[in-house]
């Protein structure tokens, strides 16, 4: 289930186990159980982080329903490489997968996105 999570549990004991997320409106992430995490958009969504550590990675394994076309909304203090002013776009073919890794400073998100695993 976690083959594709690289990062360290937040408590230093070695890789974290994979969340599976709730969807809904929004969809809570408490990264103090783990910096991995996995879920399906069942419609348009804003992600909400709990208990961020400063200098920590995190990543987010996003897939699409079996509709497709779901966005995903960051937390406001996100940042997204090559100037994506804070929002990310994501594979919006039906299933699609995308994986989001975010590192956060103390304040910001800074996400990177590898797109389209179909």
């Amino acid at each position: 289930m976690g083959s594709w999570a690289h990062n360290s549990n937040p408590n230093g004991s070695g890789p974290s186990e994979v969340q599976t997320l709730t969807d809904g409106a929004t969809i809570t992430w408490n990264v103090s159980l783990g910096t991995n995490s996995t879920v399906t958009l069942g419609g348009n969504r804003t992600l909400a982080i709990t208990n961020p550590q400063a200098g920590q990675f995190y990543s987010i394994r996003v897939v699409q329903d079996g509709t497709g076309s779901m966005t995903l909304t960051l937390p406001a203090t996100s940042k997204v490489s090559n100037g994506g002013a804070g929002a990310i776009t994501l594979t919006t073919t039906a299933a699609a997968i995308d994986i989001l890794t975010a590192y956060y400073d103390g304040s910001n998100y800074y996400w990177n996105s590898s797109l389209n695993f179909t």
